[in-house]
């Protein structure tokens, strides 16, 4: 869980990195992040979107977010960024004080999802 404080701008993303015959351009997001599921806080954390041709980027600077990433190694880097899983389906802007919600999935409880993330019940 962390709040949006900086949007970088466009980044290319080579053709190979995506399995794609043209490359894609990536936004970074950098969130300070307050709390983990799973794993140890990392603060600052910077996240790629991929721009899917579309303006779908969720994210606004002073927001708090539930993101959930994964390292991938983007075209020639060395170092793997942080995207989005399933993009846009793996960022729910917090609405509450125990919920979260997207437009793809909607409203989901954040005590319900710490627990699936940590392996515990609920």
């Amino acid at each position: 869980m962390g709040t949006a404080v900086a949007k970088g701008g466009p980044e290319e993303v080579s053709p190979d990195a995506v399995g794609r015959s043209a490359g894609l351009t990536a936004h970074r997001i950098r969130f300070h992040v307050a709390s983990v599921f799973r794993g140890d806080v990392t603060d600052p954390i910077d996240v790629s979107t991929l721009d899917l041709g579309s303006d779908l980027d969720p994210y606004a600077v002073g927001e708090t977010y539930l993101v959930f990433a994964k390292a991938t190694r983007l075209g020639t880097q060395e170092v793997p960024a942080l995207i989005t899983n399933g993009y846009f389906q793996g960022a729910f802007l917090k609405d509450g004080s125990d919920s979260a919600s997207n437009d793809s999935l909607g409203r989901v409880s954040l005590r319900a999802i710490a627990a699936d993330v940590r392996g515990g019940k609920r």
